[in-house]
């Protein structure tokens, strides 16, 4: 059995791709080629020019990843961009992390900024704070709490929480260092669908669902339901329909 070693980059330096037991890059690190490890940390910046693969990875601070990420437990304090596609088993991101590809998950929790250019699929969706989602966004539950502008093209679940976030988890010195001064706490979308949907504070051309309920501060134009529909007088729905 071939023994694994460990690679450690302090200050600035460049490493060639390859297997190894646990890889450290503290201070600014570059590794050229695709990457294997049992675990990864980060901290300061590091850049991965090709594909990741690792049971555990770590990003404290600012990391790069060119290619395509797979990792069981991924977990990022700052700022990720993966340049891919990402397979995460679970993933906990606080500060902003990207994705230019999909994502597939069995759990994501974000507390800050997460940005998809394609599509999300996973178990559990939780975020804390804004997301941009170009594609689908699908899970078993989808937990939302507003604390800014946020976007997903379509949403589907079974069971889908959209909640304006008044605490003070986010601090200014992340909101404006990452996105700016936020316009408006508000969750926008073409289609929510799900067995019960429960939102605030949503702009949607379409929700479906078997009970649905559309608290304050939603422009809706159409809602279809199967069994309740409950609206919020400080709401908007144009059109509601019983199927």
């Amino acid at each position: 059995m071939e023994l694994l070693h460990d690679i450690k980059i302090s200050g600035y330096s460049h490493q060639s791709g390859g297997t190894f037991n646990y890889v450290k890059i503290a201070g600014k690190g570059v590794i050229t080629g695709d990457v294997e490890a049992k675990q990864i940390k980060v901290d300061g910046a590091g850049t991965f020019c090709k594909d990741v693969k690792s049971a555990e990875m770590n990003v404290n601070g600012t990391g790069s990843i060119e290619g395509n990420l797979e990792v069981k437990n991924f977990k990022v304090h700052g700022n990720c961009t993966v340049k891919g596609s990402g397979t995460v088993e679970k993933l906990s991101s606080k500060g902003k992390c990207s994705f230019q590809g999909d994502l597939k998950s069995n759990k994501i929790s974000s507390v800050g900024h997460l940005a998809v250019d394609g599509g999300v699929e996973t178990e559990e969706f939780i975020s804390l704070g804004g997301f941009e989602i170009k594609g689908l966004l699908n899970a078993q539950l989808i937990d939302i709490k507003i604390g800014w502008r946020s976007y997903a093209e379509e949403i589907g679940g079974e069971e889908i929480y959209v909640k304006l976030d008044n605490s003070r988890t986010l601090s200014l010195t992340l909101l404006s260092k990452w996105l700016g001064r936020h316009s408006s706490q508000r969750l926008k979308s073409k289609v929510i669908e799900g067995t019960k949907v429960d939102i605030e504070f949503t702009e949607a051309d379409v929700v479906r669902g078997n009970h649905v309920y559309i608290g304050p501060g939603c422009r809706i134009a159409k809602v279809e339901y199967t069994d309740t529909l409950e609206v919020n007088p400080n709401s908007t729905v144009i059109e509601q329909i019983k199927i």
